[in-house]
C-alpha cells in the first residue's frame, strides 16, 4: 500500500555542518519495534502474518485461493500460517526478516502491507520462530531468533529439492494458556477478509456469523448493523479500525453538524475508504488521525448521512402497502445506530405521497368501538403451568387535524409473522377465546394478536390500517369443549414450586390415583386456594421454605412439598406436616442457635483479630493471669458450644416461638482488661483495628515490666 508522503521545502541558513539522524541497531531498538510495539501481540501476529499471506497471493495472481492456518493445540503447540504465493529467495528472506522497515509493497495500493514490520511480529510472542520458503522446486528451512545480544537474527538450517507448491510458511511456538485466544483473534482480525483462510488444528473453530445488516449503501460502500455498538469502524482493504470522536482533533469540535457526526461515530457503522487514503499507527492497531485521515473520515460520514434517507426510501418503496412500509420503518427505527442519525435530523421519508413519521397507524375513533391487544406473558422455565395471555386495552387519543379535534386509536405496525389482526363485529360471539385457542395452536409462544371491534367491513378496516391482512372473527373455529375427567380414584394435589412469579405460579397441579398418593413421601401444608396459613395468619410461604432450607430444617434440594386443600382432607397419605417437623427440629436443639455479645467488645482485641491477624507466638508471651487470656478463653468456650453454622432468620424463629440467641455480657472482663492495660481505654476503636500488633507489643511490654517490678520487690 502506498503511504502518504509529505514533503517540505526547507531552507537552512548559516549552518556550518548538518547531519541526518540514524538508528542504532541494538536489542533495545528491536524490542521497541517488535515486542513493545503492540498492545495485543497475539492479534498482531494473526493480523500481520495473514495480511502478508494475502499480499503473497495477490502478487502471485491467485487472490481467490485461501491460505492455510493451523491453530495451536496440545498435540502441536504451534501457530502456523502457509501461503501459496511465489515464495522468497535467500536474499529476500534476509531482507524481509532482518531489516526493519524493508518493504517492496509501498509502491502500489494492491497489497495491504507497506511498513516492513509485519514479518517480525512473531518476536512479540516468542524469541524464535521457523520460516520455510518454497520456491522453484527448492525448500529452505530457516530459524529466526534473538541472538545472545538480543538482536534478531536468521539462520539457514536446511535446504532440499521438493516437489511442493511455492509459498512461504511461518511457524511459532505458543504458550498453552494462549491456545484459546487464537480462535477469537482469527474472528476479530480477519473479519473483513473476502476469502477466509482454511483453518485446521481446532475442530471446534467456527467463523462468527455475519451481523444482520439493516441498511447498506450503493453510492458509497457502507453498512449499518442491528447489533449495538458504540464505535464506528473504518475499513481499509481487509482491515478494520475503530474511530472515536475524541480522536478526531480540535477541528472536529468546530464542525457545524458535529452533533450528527458524533452520533454516527458512536454507531454500529462500517464504511470503506480507498487503499492508502487513511494512515495508521505503526502497530496498525489504530488510525493515526492525522489531518488527511480525519478529512477522509468526515467526507465519508457526510456522504453516508446524505445517502441514508435515500436508501430508506428506496427500501420502503418496495413494500406493497402502507402497513408494510410502517413495519419497514419500524425495523429501521428499532436500529439504535439509524435512530441516532435520523431523530436529530430533519429527514422526511415518503411512501406513495404520504410522509412516514413513525410506526403507528391511526384509526378514526368514530368507526371503532374498541381495540384490544393480547400477547403471551412470560412463563418461568421452572413452571409447568400453561402459558397465559396478557390483555392491553388500547385507548384513543386526541389530535388536531385541520384545526379540528379528532380522536384516533393508534396501532403499532408489526410484521404479520409477529402479530395477527382480528376483525370483530357486533354479531361475533366469543371472539377472544376463539382467537386465543387458534393462535396458540398455530403460533405457539408468539401468539400475539389484536382484536378490533368495528362495524366497518373487513376491507374498509384494512384500508384504514394501510392494507394488512385481517382475519374476520367469523372465520375463527369454535372453542373446543374439554371432556370432563372421571373422578373415580383420581385426586389432585398441588406441588410446591418456589420459582413462581406469584402465589398461583408457586404451585403446580398434580393428578394421581389414590394409591399413588398413599405412596408419596415428603411434607404437606394446608392450602386455602394458594395461600398458606399458620396460627390463622397468612404467611409468605416462599420465604419460609427458603429460611427452612438455610437453617437445615429441610434439605436444600427438597422438592417434595405438597399442598392439600379441603377437598383432600379425607385423603389417606403418609406425608408429614411441614410445620410440625419444623417445631420438632427447633425443640431438639440443646444449644442456642447463636450468641449475642454485649459490652465494649469493639474497643478491645476481638477473637477474630486474635486468631486471624496476630501470630500465636505473641499471644503465648502474655502472662497466664492476663485478663486478655481470660477473655480469649471465654470466647473460645462460647464458640465451641455453638451448633453447626446455619443462618436462621428472626422471622422464622419468631413464628415458631424460639429465641434467636442467648446474650453473653462481657462487660466485666472488658473493664478488667481496661484497668490492667490503661492505654486501651484511651485509644479509639479505629486505631486498635489498624494497629493490633502494636497493641499486643504494648500489652506484652507492660506484663514484663510488672513481672520485673514484682521480682524487684521480692528481692
Amino acid at each position: 500500500m502506498k503511504l502518504q508522503e509529505v514533503t517540505h521545502d526547507v531552507t537552512v541558513g548559516g549552518a556550518v555542518e548538518t547531519k541526518e539522524y540514524t538508528i542504532k541497531a541494538s536489542a533495545k531498538a528491536f524490542q521497541i519495534l517488535s515486542s513493545d510495539l503492540y498492545s495485543n501481540p497475539i492479534g498482531a501476529v494473526v493480523r500481520e502474518l495473514s495480511t502478508n499471506a494475502l499480499d503473497a497471493h495477490i502478487d502471485a495472481g491467485n487472490k481467490e485461493q485461501p491460505f492455510d492456518i493451523k491453530l495451536p493445540n496440545k498435540m502441536d503447540p504451534t501457530f502456523r500460517i502457509r501461503d501459496y504465493g511465489t515464495g522468497l529467495s535467500p536474499d529476500k528472506v534476509d531482507d524481509v526478516f532482518t531489516v526493519l522497515f524493508e518493504s517492496d509493497k509501498d509502491n502500489s495500493n494492491d497489497p495491504v502491507g507497506c511498513l516492513g514490520l509485519g514479518a517480525k511480529t512473531p518476536y512479540a510472542i516468542s524469541d524464535s520462530f521457523t520460516v520455510i520458503s518454497r520456491q522453484n522446486g527448492m525448500k529452505r528451512i530457516y530459524s529466526a531468533y534473538k541472538n545472545d545480544k538480543g538482536i534478531p537474527s536468521i539462520a539457514l538450517f536446511h535446504s532440499e529439492e521438493a516437489d511442493e507448491l511455492d509459498g512461504l510458511e511461518i511457524e511459532v511456538a505458543v504458550k498453552e494458556e494462549d491456545f484459546n485466544v487464537y480462535p477469537d483473534e482469527l474472528n476479530r482480525q480477519l473479519k473483513h477478509f473476502d476469502v477466509k483462510p482454511k483453518v485446521t488444528g481446532n475442530s471446534l473453530f467456527e467463523w462468527d456469523p455475519e451481523q444482520k445488516v439493516v441498511l447498506e449503501g450503493k453510492e458509497t460502500e457502507w453498512r449499518v448493523y442491528n447489533e449495538f455498538r458504540t464505535t464506528a469502524h473504518l475499513i481499509q482493504g481487509p482491515l478494520s479500525y475503530p474511530i472515536r470522536d475524541t480522536d478526531m482533533g480540535s477541528t472536529f469540535d468546530q464542525e457545524k453538524d458535529r452533533h450528527i457526526l458524533e452520533y454516527m461515530l458512536r454507531s454500529n457503522i462500517d464504511f470503506k475508504v480507498p487503499m492508502g487514503s487513511a494512515t495508521f499507527a505503526p502497530s496498525r492497531e489504530a488510525l493515526s488521525h492525522d489531518e488527511a485521515t480525519n478529512k477522509i473520515i468526515l467526507q465519508r460520514l457526510r456522504e453516508i448521512r446524505e445517502e441514508i434517507p435515500k436508501r430508506i426510501e428506496e427500501e420502503i418503496s418496495k413494500e406493497k402497502c402502507l402497513w408494510d412500509a410502517k413495519v419497514k420503518m419500524t425495523e429501521f427505527m428499532d436500529c439504535s445506530s439509524l435512530r441516532r442519525i435520523l431523530i436529530p435530523s430533519e429527514f422526511e421519508i415518503d411512501f406513495k405521497g404520504e410522509v412516514i413519521e413513525d410506526s403507528k397507524v391511526d384509526l378514526n375513533a368514530d368507526d371503532i368501538k374498541s381495540v384490544q391487544s393480547f400477547r403471551i406473558m412470560y412463563t418461568s422455565q421452572y413452571s409447568n403451568r400453561q402459558s397465559q395471555y396478557m390483555k392491553s386495552n388500547i385507548l384513543y387519543s386526541k389530535k388536531i387535524v385541520d384545526e379540528e379535534e379528532t380522536y384516533f386509536y393508534s396501532v403499532r405496525a408489526k410484521p404479520v409473522s409477529e402479530v395477527a389482526i382480528v376483525h370483530k363485529t357486533s354479531t361475533d360471539k366469543a371472539t377472544v377465546p376463539r382467537a386465543k385457542q387458534y393462535f396458540k395452536e398455530h403460533r405457539g409462544m408468539k401468539a400475539e394478536f389484536i382484536v378490533i371491534e368495528s362495524d366497518l367491513s373487513t376491507g374498509e378496516l384494512s384500508k384504514q390500517l394501510g392494507g394488512p391482512e385481517i382475519m374476520p372473527a367469523k372465520d375463527l373455529p369454535k372453542v373446543k369443549k374439554k371432556t370432563p375427567k372421571k373422578s373415580s380414584g383420581i385426586v389432585c394435589l398441588q406441588k410446591f414450586n418456589r420459582f413462581g412469579w406469584s402465589k398461583k405460579d408457586s404451585w403446580n397441579a398434580v393428578e394421581m390415583t389414590k394409591e399413588e398418593a398413599k405412596e408419596l413421601t415428603g411434607f404437606y401444608v394446608n392450602l386455602d386456594r394458594f395461600d398458606v396459613y399458620y396460627d390463622g395468619m397468612s404467611i409468605d410461604f416462599d420465604d419460609i421454605v427458603y429460611q427452612m432450607k438455610q437453617a437445615g430444617v429441610i434439605d436444600e434440594n427438597e422438592r417434595r412439598i405438597y399442598g392439600l386443600r379441603k377437598s383432600n382432607k379425607n385423603l389417606d397419605h403418609d406425608l408429614k406436616n411441614l410445620f410440625d417437623h419444623c417445631r420438632e427440629f427447633f425443640g431438639k436443639l440443646d444449644k442456642p442457635l447463636d450468641y449475642t455479645y454485649t459490652g465494649r467488645v469493639g474497643t478491645i482485641i476481638d477473637v477474630t483479630f486474635v486468631r486471624d491477624r496476630v501470630d500465636d507466638k505473641l499471644l503465648n508471651k502474655l502472662r497466664d493471669d492476663s485478663p486478655v487470656v481470660k477473655f480469649l478463653k471465654e470466647i473460645e468456650t462460647i464458640n465451641n458450644n455453638k451448633p453447626a453454622e446455619k443462618t436462621v432468620s428472626t422471622k422464622l424463629l419468631s413464628i415458631f416461638g424460639f429465641k434467636e440467641s442467648l446474650t453473653v455480657d462481657l462487660d466485666p472482663i472488658i473493664r478488667e482488661i481496661e484497668e490492667h492495660y490503661p492505654m486501651i481505654e484511651a485509644l479509639p476503636t479505629y486505631y486498635i483495628g489498624n494497629n493490633q500488633k502494636t497493641i499486643m507489643d504494648y500489652m506484652i511490654s507492660l506484663d514484663r515490666l510488672r513481672e520485673f517490678e514484682k521480682q524487684e520487690e521480692e528481692k
